[in-house]
């Protein structure tokens, strides 16, 4: 068996697969197997893939669309690697990522999963300069990630490498299976990070993280489920007081989709779930207060330049809110 899977979900990125998969091809570790799942791409994904002939890359193509989450799951029924480490079909990776996160990885057998530092770059792969997508993410070498899952996931996703086993992908999510897998592993142990831009983030016209309005569906479903299980996040080495402020955070970020939803109960509902977690919280006292004013006052305030009609036609739209699992098993 190799030391670790690559998978690649891919969808109509031909142009950018070159790059993808020629960084795997330099990695200095060289102990792995690649597998890449087309999901019925209309472009010329299919040919580019076909003109790698190194053994250790298998392909396989959907016989129909099973979105991202569906598709890395279909890799992992392939993957027989010790660990796995996912790649996004936009993005790449610099030489010495598998080889230095395996190594802390094998030196920290307890860490659920590894990842890195990265660098954003623009459509036609140059890195961009001054640029840090890690926000307020830490810095240590072994983490306690749970502070910072619950209120947003700022992790890469081309950056992550789990034991093979640990997670299936939620298939009924689009855009937010990240984030979920992320509260499912960390309950398992904590994290290890590398602080080196070793993934490199592709910023184009595709990106899925711009479409905001398909997105906050899923982030309904997913801070509502932390939310609700919010006693589940102190676990070993979390800094509590940090996990107090981060979950407020969350439901006053929930409060704030429900404002641009036009749903005022919810957003007043989430508020409290704030003020009960942390009472001394004065950004929900002042969000409180705010919702006594006209719909159109609170949204120029919370969300300032942003089109709420979109939102509301497909709040309209959208069944009961189901949480999501956010079991660890």
């Amino acid at each position: 068996m190799p030391k670790v899977s690559i998978i690649v979900p891919s969808y109509n990125h031909g142009v950018f697969l070159p790059q993808c998969i020629e960084s795997v091809l330099s990695q200095t570790l060289e102990d792995w197997e690649f597998v890449i799942v087309d999901d019925g791409s209309h472009d010329d994904s299919p040919a580019v893939i076909e003109r790698y002939k190194d053994p250790r890359i298998i392909v396989q193509r959907n016989e129909r669309n099973l979105g991202t989450y569906g598709t890395q799951n279909r890799c992992l029924e392939v993957a027989t690697g010790d660990f796995v480490a996912v790649l996004n079909s936009d993005d790449y990776w610099k030489p010495k990522k598998l080889e230095m996160q395996l190594a802390i990885l094998d030196i920290h057998p307890d860490c659920s999963f590894s990842y890195t530092f990265g660098a954003l770059a623009d459509d036609s792969g140059v890195e961009k300069s001054g640029t840090d997508h890690h926000g307020d993410l830490p810095r240590d070498p072994i983490q306690s990630l749970a502070p910072w899952l619950v209120l947003e996931n700022r992790v890469l996703a081309s950056s992550v490498i789990f034991r093979r086993g640990a997670i299936r992908f939620d298939p009924k999510l689009r855009y937010s299976g990240d984030w979920v897998a992320l509260l499912q592993l960390i309950q398992k142990g904590p994290a290890a990070y590398i602080e080196e831009p070793l993934t490199i983030w592709r910023q184009h016209g595709a990106n899925s993280y711009k479409e905001r309005v398909k997105h906050f569906g899923e982030e309904i479903r997913i801070r509502h489920a932390i939310l609700a299980n919010r006693d589940r996040w102190k676990l070993p080495g979390t800094d509590l007081a940090k996990l107090t402020e981060k979950l407020a955070l969350c439901a006053i970020s929930l409060s704030s989709v429900y404002v641009n939803c036009g749903d005022r109960n919810r957003a007043r509902d989430a508020l409290r779930v704030a003020l009960a977690i942390d009472p001394h919280n004065a950004q929900a006292k002042k969000r409180i207060k705010m919702l006594w004013l006209p719909l159109g006052a609170q949204r120029a305030r919370i969300s300032p330049g942003i089109d709420p009609k979109p939102f509301e036609e497909a709040y309209r739209a959208m069944p009961p809110v189901e949480e999501v699992n956010l079991d660890n098993d």
